[in-house]
């Protein structure tokens, strides 16, 4: 498989009340062409920093101070804003968490959808990336607005939205958080036949790590702003070195068993 993407020794540090907070630190992360990764951690962990950082989003108070960003082989951080307008949104896509807060709501669905198309944007083309997504009655919801719609349908949206200009790589950040288990089920499937149909590798953002290693082949744990360990989603189980992962695989097991 070829490498994609390639986030080399990356640092990034906030300037909050008059001092500087390590929020990343040496991020090492490889993905390939059509491959599912997961970045898991707490709150706090640096996983949205990171799904920042690499579309160039961060906020004014934060600053990279280490590492690069290869982008097939391009350093996007030696990228100028208009040459990252023509990658962020088309060749790189990012699923926010909140649905309801990243759609404009006075536009309505099908116009949204309609501007993230890069070639020959027309509504035969936003009906089909609705149906892509699982959304029924796709000429009704072109029409209505934000509000008269599920949070999971929100979500279906932002997927639709991201997946318009065909991306390369699709960074889903905890797009999961806001929905009941029934939808987040949906949604990990959804985001397994977008894989399958449109060969987007994604990088799968979560606190949920019996949800990311369903998902993802290769998972990458996070803890205060580094990663800790490394492992193939398969081996998580027996092949786990870090205490920090054993308490979150220790956990998970502790809930499976007051489930059962």
């Amino acid at each position: 498989m070829k490498k994609i993407l390639e986030i080399k020794n990356l640092s990034v540090e906030y300037f909050l009340e008059n001092r500087n907070i390590l929020a990343l630190q040496n991020i090492n992360i490889d993905l390939f062409e059509n491959e599912i990764i997961g970045i898991i951690g707490e709150s706090a962990s640096g996983k949205s920093t990171l799904a920042h950082a690499i579309v160039s989003l961060l906020d004014k108070s934060a600053k990279i101070t280490n590492g690069k960003i290869l982008f097939e082989n391009e350093n996007l951080l030696s990228k100028k804003e208009k040459e990252l307008q023509k990658i962020r949104g088309k060749k790189i896509s990012i699923i926010f968490q909140d649905p309801f807060s990243s759609l404009n709501p006075t536009m309505k669905i099908g116009k949204q959808i309609l501007e993230a198309i890069d070639l020959n944007p027309s509504k035969e083309r936003v009906f089909s990336l609705l149906k892509d997504v699982g959304i029924q009655d796709e000429k009704l919801r072109y029409s209505q607005y934000p509000h008269q719609i599920s949070g999971g349908m929100r979500q279906r949206v932002m997927i639709a939205i991201a997946i318009a200009s065909n991306p390369k790589i699709i960074i889903a950040d905890e797009p999961t958080t806001s929905l009941d288990t029934t939808y987040q089920l949906q949604i990990i499937d959804l985001l397994k036949n977008i894989n399958k149909k449109y060969k987007s590798s994604i990088i799968f953002i979560s606190h949920n790590l019996a949800m990311v290693s369903s998902v993802a082949s290769k998972l990458y744990i996070m803890y205060k702003g580094e990663i800790i360990e490394e492992t193939i989603a398969n081996d998580l189980l027996e092949k786990t070195k870090h205490p920090y992962t054993k308490l979150l695989l220790n956990s998970l097991i502790e809930m499976q068993t007051q489930k059962k």
